[in-house]
């Protein structure tokens, strides 16, 4: 039986980073990360400038059927393609990854929790939260590191797509999460948090006790 964990939360939260220690902990023979920023809408019919234009924090920026589409084949147990999208030129790449079916399967992005499709196929809900500064200097940090973005282009995006679309589309999705973590916790602690839940979610979450996996603060989504 595959389980399938959503984990949501602004940009720069730290939801990534919490996604990635769920999988090392558990192992990678038993766990898979499926990002939701792979599944980006090719904008390859576009000019480079048009591209820059595109609102990529709203959900149609979102190729969503194609992600239901994969977590039901991979509760099925079959394999997938996974999509690399590309952000520095926002377009998909034509090589894609191998996902095959695991027995937890996590999936992370910012809208997860707002499209009522994909959250009927989530077996366990959390939402990261973090104070909008800290995810700003977060986001503002990544994008000039891994995205070949400059100071002023990330501060022209979060005030005209990224805060509107926050509060319109993520914040008001929290109130679906099943848990609301943190993001300035370290990730040891959350995850020994769930590993020692004794409710209904105790039993499935116990895989989270496996293995060690230790860190000492949260990073930027990758």
């Amino acid at each position: 039986m595959t389980f399938i964990i959503g984990i949501a939360g602004g940009s720069g939260s730290g939801k990534t980073t919490l996604a990635q220690a769920m999988v090392n902990r558990r192992g990678k023979n038993n766990a898979a990360l499926i990002p939701n920023d792979c599944y980006y809408k090719d904008q390859s019919h576009l000019s480079y400038s048009e591209r820059t234009l595109v609102n990529y924090d709203h959900p149609d920026a979102l190729d969503n059927e194609l992600l239901i589409y994969h977590l039901t084949e991979l509760r099925k147990g079959k394999l997938v393609e996974l999509p690399i999208y590309d952000f520095t030129t926002h377009t998909r790449r034509k090589e894609t990854k191998h996902i095959t079916p695991k027995k937890v399967i996590i999936v992370d992005g910012i809208l997860i929790l707002a499209d009522e499709n994909i959250r009927k196929l989530l077996d366990m809900k959390i939402f990261v939260d973090v104070d909008a500064d800290i995810r700003f200097i977060r986001r503002l940090q990544r994008d000039i590191a891994y995205r070949d973005r400059t100071a002023e282009s990330v501060i022209i995006q979060y005030l005209n797509t990224v805060r509107p679309m926050h509060q319109k589309f993520v914040e008001p999705s929290k109130k679906f999460a099943d848990f609301i973590v943190s993001g300035e916790d370290d990730v040891e602690s959350t995850l020994d948090m769930f590993a020692s839940l004794t409710d209904d979610f105790g039993e499935k979450l116990r895989f989270l006790n496996n293995t060690d996996y230790l860190t000492s603060h949260w990073s930027a989504d990758r």
